[in-house]
């Protein structure tokens, strides 16, 4: 048994073999084994949803047994063409459910048949899907045309339709703690954070079954039965379980929606989609052969996006957000810097909070200076969550906008990864089918300065008012807010890698000959020192005094300029190498203007010493400068 959309697929505990391959794949939590009803419908793990009043068409149905209302998902502007939302995965389509699509498609059309100043249009979210029913045997003829929409063909996976939610991330985190709490009071357990943690819990699951099993046993057979206690420890337990997946694989807690129906589920990083409830009720119903072990080993395992822990922004996006309010804390137990100066009783994820966030940053701004590098990243980071969080949940669909790691994007995109190295504003990005957002960037150059829209100002030209979007044709597009399709953005990010590097290397070209032409100028002073030296043995000496002096400045510029070719030659980036290449002229000028027109022709003593110190002192200067200059360039 499954859904048409296949987030479920259920089997007898003997049939999942029997299961074709491409069913399999395309149920993204995998199929489960049933052995009891209470593994259909766990209510305790879906949350009823009052969806929105759907327009019907009332007609007379020649089976008297069934109803006399064609139900239509949504009606168009016009409010004449009434629309059927088809969701069935290609994977799905088999003689059995084709035949349930042509059936409707009889409904439909004696429903419009009785209500002649309607039109029905079908619209499909797979193309395959449309092209199966096309082709399938149809189940009558139909008297009324009706319109075919889908999307253009692809060999994309659809995604599932996962929603992000901080609510279930801080309920599931109340239900992990008082699961550790209960296990250790109750059998003295603690939880490693790895597997043996896992298996620990498969542990007192393995008991819990035995308990279900008894319970089973005394109601005799064919009994309707649910289980109170299997649902207790599915609830307790299935909490601390997503929160070791989000932690040890990478995921977020959020829902899908099935039916007006949200089940609460985690979506890892490269988008598989489990539910850690469902894996522990089965578990406790069927047994160590359904054993959350295995799974968990097996996701750990097939994930092909890693981040280390500390680099997972995706994951940490809800408790940066209460790190912003107030809630929680940082690292070390401290908190942003001039919180005082921050409303966070104001902070609602409204946009119009957006308001109170900029004036905070304003502030922060104003006394860069006063933070240590860490503060400067406290800010960056919970301020960038909070502002992308608000735009996310104040979009008019709670799906549109995806929170992705770096390493998603930049492994579907190599000409995103190349136009934008990795760094810590680009470790989680906001994205959605059309256009993809950097509110850590966004924030940053805020506090630099540099961003000339405010935060509030960002969010609304992106179009979001608060749950309402705003008109396609008003809003502004940004820069950072690209319109255009993933395979078009990863061309223009290929001809923008392919500019960049031809400019580099012009500008390496420059460089390189500004650094030769000056080492050239050096070695031809010091062939002339050379020169000079072995005249005065032959009794041609030229005048001692130009000699010492030639020599006097090639001494004093080498060092300054050997320290610049070397760090030309290690960095590959311009704006480092310009830095570089400036100091070391500097120094040069400094050099030779400081000391070469005040060491006399004769070597005296004291003028020995600042001679000797010369290169020295160059050498500490230009190393503290770049020191100094390298966090300024690395940034620009």
């Amino acid at each position: 048994m499954f859904d048409d959309t296949l987030d479920t697929v259920y089997t007898t505990p003997q049939g999942r073999a029997d299961l074709p391959a491409s069913l399999l794949r395309a149920c993204q939590p995998g199929a489960r084994r049933v052995t009891s009803a209470q593994q259909l419908w766990p209510e305790d793990f879906e949350i009823g949803q009052q969806g929105p009043a759907r327009p019907a068409l009332r007609y007379s149905n020649t089976n008297p047994n069934g109803p006399d209302l064609q139900p239509f998902d949504y009606a168009g502007d016009n409010g004449r063409d009434l629309y059927l939302a088809i969701g069935m995965r290609a994977p799905a389509c088999n003689p059995g459910t084709l035949r349930v699509l042509r059936n409707v498609e009889l409904r439909v059309d004696a429903a419009i048949s009785a209500n002649d100043s309607y039109a029905s249009v079908y619209r499909y979210s797979e193309h395959e899907t449309s092209l199966l029913v096309l082709e399938s045997p149809k189940a009558g003829e139909l008297k009324n045309r009706a319109t075919i929409v889908s999307p253009p063909p692809s060999d994309q996976v659809k995604p599932a339709d996962f929603v992000a939610d901080r609510g279930v991330f801080d309920s599931e985190a109340v239900q992990t703690d008082e699961f550790i709490r209960y296990a250790l009071a109750k059998y003295a357990l603690t939880f490693d954070a790895g597997m043996p943690g896992i298996a620990t819990l498969a542990g007192l699951l393995d008991q819990a079954h035995a308990a279900y099993a008894a319970e089973r046993d005394r109601q005799g057979a064919g009994a309707a039965f649910v289980s109170i206690g299997a649902t207790a420890w599915a609830k307790k337990a299935g909490g601390y379980l997503g929160h070791f997946i989000a932690q040890q694989v990478g995921a977020q807690w959020g829902y899908i929606t099935r039916a007006q129906q949200r089940l609460l589920v985690l979506r890892t990083l490269d988008g598989r989609i489990c539910c850690p409830h469902h894996l522990v009720l089965d578990h406790v119903i069927n047994g160590p052969g359904d054993s959350i072990v295995p799974f968990v080993g097996a996701l750990k395992r097939d994930e092909t996006i890693v981040v280390l822990r500390g680099e997972d922004l995706v994951r940490q996006i809800p408790v940066l957000c209460e790190q912003l309010r107030g809630v929680g804390q940082f690292d070390g137990g401290s908190d942003l810097p001039f919180a005082h100066q921050l409303a966070r009783d104001k902070l609602d994820f409204s946009v119009s909070s957006l308001h109170y966030l900029d004036d905070y940053l304003a502030a922060v701004a104003l006394r860069l200076g006063e933070l240590s590098d860490q503060a400067f990243t406290d800010v960056i980071l919970a301020a960038g969550a909070y502002l992308g969080e608000t735009i996310r949940a104040d979009a008019a669909d709670a799906g549109h906008w995806r929170w992705m790691t770096y390493e998603h994007v930049a492994g579907r995109d190599p000409g995103f990864a190349r136009l934008r190295p990795r760094e810590i504003g680009l470790l989680a990005i906001l994205e959605s089918t059309e256009q993809m957002l950097f509110p850590f960037i966004h924030v940053a150059a805020l506090l630099d300065g540099l961003a000339r829209a405010t935060a509030y100002d960002y969010a609304r030209t992106l179009g979001v008012t608060g749950g309402k979007a705003i008109p396609a044709e008003n809003v502004q597009k940004s820069v950072q807010a690209q319109d255009e399709s993933p395979a078009a953005r990863s061309a223009r990010h290929a001809e923008w890698s392919e500019q960049w590097h031809r400019e580099e290397q012009q500008l390496d070209g420059v460089a390189s000959l500004v650094i030769l032409s000056l080492q050239v100028l050096n070695m031809l002073v010091l062939a002339y020192g050379v020169y000079a030296a072995l005249s005065s043995f032959a009794g041609a000496a030229p005048a001692m005094g130009l000699v010492k002096r030639l020599f006097y400045g090639v001494w004093i510029s080498g060092p300054s300029l050997f320290l610049a070719a070397c760090l030309f030659k290690i960095e590959r980036r311009f704006l480092p190498k310009a830095a570089m290449l400036f100091g070391g002229v500097m120094l040069m000028c400094f050099g030779v203007g400081a000391y070469g027109s005040n060491l006399a022709p004769e070597l005296e003593p004291e003028n020995l010493t600042v001679f000797l110190l010369v290169p020295l002192a160059q050498f500490v200067w230009a190393g503290g400068w770049m020191l100094l200059m390298r966090p300024y360039v690395e940034e620009a």
